[in-house]
């Protein structure tokens, strides 16, 4: 297990405390609200949100945020920037079926540097570090994660509730063995984990979406891509992600078959 440096030791403490805020409303009856976008919002998204920030302002008062639910234009090509997503998965939030998280990402000079997701209804807590690897907290317990070595009989996820789109055909492979489908960033952990290998996601998301989990995803050996086979721009002024793949490795890009 890597020594936690501040920044790194501060998100998951934030991650621990804002899941316990979550889970409080998540447990009892709450309102649902509509965003412009017609995206859900609830209570908890941004009482997750409020503690984040508290934290980071009151540890390192001179970083810069970017969160979701309060979304600033700043400049995000130097020095240490936050991305959040205080809930990550709000539909399977309001559907109550457990899978959702708590996304805490760090840039440096517009690269991503550290991630830090917590599933609140699992107890399970994610991180990775740029350069010290990745690791899952289970039971009190820490473990360094590694992507699988499969390259036949392919554990591929979808998304619950937004589908992957035209890719979908590409999961008619004989080189995939099962499809799961799963809410929120869970999937790119798990992939990172070694329990999936292939993701796909075709259509717009957030920066924020991508943002934690994709130091996860590095550290542990996996990689995650533009369709254009790029690395995801995180200082872009539209904050979109025009399509993404998460893959234990290229040699199983469905695509190249």
């Amino acid at each position: 297990m890597i020594k936690l440096n501040k920044r790194l030791e501060m998100a998951i403490k934030a991650g621990y405390e804002s899941g316990k805020a979550v889970l409080d409303i998540y447990n009892k009856d709450f309102k649902v609200y509509s965003k412009e976008d017609l995206s859900p919002l609830t209570e908890a998204d941004l009482k997750a949100e409020e503690i984040i920030i508290n934290m980071i302002k009151e540890n390192f008062p001179h970083d810069l945020i970017l969160s979701e639910e309060s979304v600033n234009e700043i400049d995000r090509s130097e020095g240490y920037v936050w991305i959040i997503d205080p809930i990550d998965g709000t539909k399977e939030f309001v559907k109550k079926n457990g899978e959702f998280t708590i996304n805490i990402g760090l840039i440096k000079d517009g690269i991503p540097v550290m991630g830090v997701i917590y599933a609140p209804c699992f107890d399970i807590m994610y991180y990775g570090e740029k350069g010290n690897g990745a690791y899952k907290i289970e039971s009190g317990i820490t473990d360094e994660i590694t992507v699988s070595l499969r390259r036949e009989n392919l554990i591929a996820f979808i998304s619950r509730s937004h589908g992957s789109g035209p890719y979908m055909e590409l999961l008619e492979s004989p080189k995939v063995g099962k499809t799961i489908g799963m809410g929120s960033s869970l999937k790119g952990c798990k992939i990172a984990d070694g329990t999936g290998d292939i993701y796909y996601r075709f259509g717009n998301t957030m920066i924020w979406d991508t943002c934690a989990m994709e130091t996860i995803i590095r550290e542990a050996g996996g990689l995650i891509k533009t369709f254009e086979d790029k690395d995801i721009d995180y200082t872009r002024k539209d904050l979109f992600n025009y399509g993404f793949y998460i893959l234990n490795s290229s040699d199983i890009d469905l695509r190249r078959d």
